[in-house]
């Protein structure tokens, strides 16, 4: 079973980003806002016409202050190209990482867009955006796409070398109303690849294998994107 998601999960990214890849090429290019470098509340970094719709806290930078991470989107959906197979409302989003500061005010330490996409690539054409959350001092970021066969990518991102780089992966694939996953993690600065089935009724792992995987250089948040996606996972 594991070969052939493997191979419906590896066609699946191929087009949808062959359809989201130049999107804007064919249409005005939506042009996001200029974040404030500073601010006391939340709603400081919030542009006009936007809203927050979702957060995480964690220590990210190790200095003893909770941090935040943000995710905003238009309140009202934008325009997307004919080339989008989706014709739900699509709303841009932006990811925030503010760090908070010893008089309690917050600094923005970086920004990204490009992983969401330009348009719905979710299940039956919705938001594949789904949440982010911590993970053992890392910044993680859900996305939910398929039909029937389901996958649900994470992505997990770490503040290191005063930058923000993406540190590991992992998928969960499953056929909906079935109880049993196909599971893979990757761990990008060890290299260690795991993939194993797990069945939630039982709540029993098997066929667990490992393996190193060729080392690459590790991706930037702000530079992760479409393309970055499909490289990497292609080969893995």
């Amino acid at each position: 079973m594991k070969n052939i998601v493997s191979s419906f999960h590896f066609l699946f990214l191929i087009l949808n980003l062959s359809l989201a890849k130049d999107l804007f090429a064919q249409s005005e290019k939506f042009v996001f806002p200029i974040i404030s470098k500073r601010g006391n509340t939340l709603n400081d970094f919030v542009p006009s016409k936007w809203k927050i719709r979702d957060t995480a806290s964690c220590d990210f930078n190790k200095d003893n202050y909770k941090d935040l991470a943000i995710v905003i989107e238009t309140i009202d959906s934008v325009k997307t190209p004919d080339s989008c197979f989706s014709r739900e409302p699509h709303y841009a989003k932006m990811l925030l990482i503010v760090f908070k500061q010893p008089d309690g005010s917050y600094r923005l330490s970086e920004t990204a867009t490009k992983f969401f996409g330009e348009c719905n690539w979710g299940i039956q054409e919705q938001d594949a955006y789904e949440r982010i959350f911590i993970r053992n001092n890392t910044l993680g970021i859900d996305f939910l796409t398929g039909g029937t066969l389901r996958i649900l990518i994470s992505y997990f991102f770490e503040y290191r070398k005063s930058d923000w780089y993406l540190i590991g992966a992992s998928d969960i694939v499953y056929q909906q109303g079935t109880t049993e996953v196909d599971f893979e993690d990757i761990n990008l600065i060890t290299g260690l690849r795991e993939t194993y089935i797990k069945d939630s009724e039982k709540n029993r792992k098997t066929g667990l294998k490992k393996n190193i995987v060729e080392h690459r250089k590790l991706i930037k948040l702000k530079d992760f994107e479409d393309e970055s996606r499909l490289s990497f996972f292609e080969g893995l």
